[in-house]
C-alpha cells in the first residue's frame, strides 16, 4: 500500500512537470503569434532593427543582447514573449553599438540596447519552442 502511494504522488508530479512545460510557449492560436507569423521578416532586412521592433506584438518579457557563441561578440537582440517564444533580431555589422566583449569582469558591458536598435538588421528568426518564422536563417543564428 506505500508504494502505491508513493507511485501515485510520482505520476502525479510527473504530470505537473510535464503540463508546465508544455505551457512554456504561446498556445499557435495567441494573437502574438499570429502578428508574429504574418510578418514578411525580410522585408526588415537592410533596415534599422527598430522599424522591426515597432512590427512587433506589444507585451514581450524581456528585451535582451545575446552573443554569437561562433563570432564571440553581440549578435542579435532576443525579443521573449515567454519561454520558448522569442523573436531573435540579428546584426551582422555595427556602425553605432561596440559589439566586443569588454575585457573587464562583464563581458557585456560595452552593449547598449538603444545603440543595438539604431543598427541595421541583417536577419530575423521567431520561435515558438520551433521556428515559425525567418525559418530559413534559423542556421545563422550562431
Amino acid at each position: 500500500m506505500f508504494n502505491m502511494k508513493k507511485i501515485i504522488l510520482l505520476l502525479i508530479i510527473i504530470l505537473s512537470v510535464c503540463k508546465s512545460r508544455a505551457q512554456d510557449t504561446l498556445s499557435p492560436t495567441d494573437p502574438k503569434i499570429i502578428q508574429i507569423q504574418s510578418l514578411d521578416l525580410s522585408q526588415f532586412t537592410g533596415k534599422p532593427v527598430d522599424s522591426l521592433l515597432a512590427q512587433l506584438p506589444t507585451g514581450y518579457t524581456s528585451i535582451t543582447i545575446g552573443p554569437s557563441i561562433r563570432l564571440k561578440r553581440a549578435a542579435f537582440l532576443i525579443v521573449e514573449y515567454a519561454p520558448g517564444t522569442a523573436v531573435y533580431l540579428a546584426v551582422r555589422t555595427f556602425n553605432f553599438m561596440n559589439p566586443e566583449f569588454s575585457p573587464t569582469g562583464n563581458p557585456t558591458q560595452n552593449w547598449d540596447i538603444s545603440l543595438f536598435k539604431k543598427e541595421t538588421l541583417s536577419f530575423a528568426v521567431a520561435f515558438n519552442r520551433d521556428c515559425i518564422n525567418g525559418c530559413d536563417n534559423q542556421s545563422k543564428l550562431n
